[in-house]
């Protein structure tokens, strides 16, 4: 089993609720929105609107309330040396269960 503390969406764009599943898996990806485009070492989309996992190294700490002020555009940001072991551990295909 993994465990890890994660960063979710803001409250302007929180991370959609509901079960996904992962349905592809992306080595070296970039993420593109309207304002920002940031390259990752690990991507999995679990939508069709761009919300997936992936690993966030700008991202200081993990858990608590720092999605607050701090979160995603509605992705599900994991840290640097947790996401190599979830990347590992999933296949295409593996529900993603968001609450």
């Amino acid at each position: 089993m993994l465990d890890s503390a994660i960063v979710t969406g803001k409250p302007a764009t929180p991370t959609p609720s509901g079960v996904y599943a992962v349905w592809s898996k992306q080595r070296n990806a970039t993420l593109v929105g309207e304002d920002y485009r940031t390259p990752v070492d690990y991507w999995m989309p679990i939508d069709d609107t761009g919300v997936g996992l992936h690993d966030a190294p700008w991202q200081p700490t993990f858990g608590g309330t720092w999605y607050q002020k701090h979160g995603s555009h509605g992705c599900v940001n994991q840290p640097p040396a947790f996401m190599p072991k979830l990347f590992a551990a999933m296949s295409v295909g593996t529900p993603v269960i968001v609450f």
